[in-house]
């Protein structure tokens, strides 16, 4: 994915909450402690967030079924299929210990048109690996009242 296909919008409000790694103890309040998380590091460039995708689909996990990913999304299945469109997915934070395998991403389609953040938890069934955290907007929100 290049940048001309992450919205403005995503990209005004990283800019504008000063997109940086607030550490694995924020991380995890700011996705919900329901989730039992390894220590992740929030991703502070896109560059970084682009090579962590390509990365992935160059290791096979993109074709691998456990980790509940497509490359394109066949059209029509919006709401039916439960898998990460590799496509439409913007990869925010990791795990810093490789072998984890956790990740942060936001689905740029999300529902209602609305950016959604997405967490891949081990824990949930294939294909509904990739569990809704909540709106981007939201995920914003709580980011900036964490870091003030």
């Amino acid at each position: 994915m290049d940048n001309s296909n992450i919205p403005k919008e995503v990209i005004d409000a990283m800019a504008a909450v000063a997109w940086s790694d607030p550490g694995p103890a924020a991380l995890r309040q700011l996705l919900g402690e329901d989730l039992e998380l390894p220590d992740l590091e929030l991703f502070e460039d896109t560059e970084v967030m682009e090579r962590v995708a390509a990365q992935l689909d160059k290791a096979g996990c993109v074709d691998d079924p456990e980790f509940c990913m497509v490359r394109n999304r066949e059209p029509g299945c919006e709401g039916r299929d439960p898998r990460l469109d590799l496509e439409d997915a913007l990869f925010i934070a990791g795990s810093k210990v490789p072998g984890d395998d956790v990740f942060v991403v936001i689905d740029l389609r999300g529902r209602n048109g609305e950016p959604e953040v997405r967490v891949f938890d081990w824990r949930a069934e294939v294909p509904r690996r990739w569990v809704l955290v909540g709106p981007f907007g939201e995920f914003v929100e709580r980011f900036f009242k964490l870091s003030v």
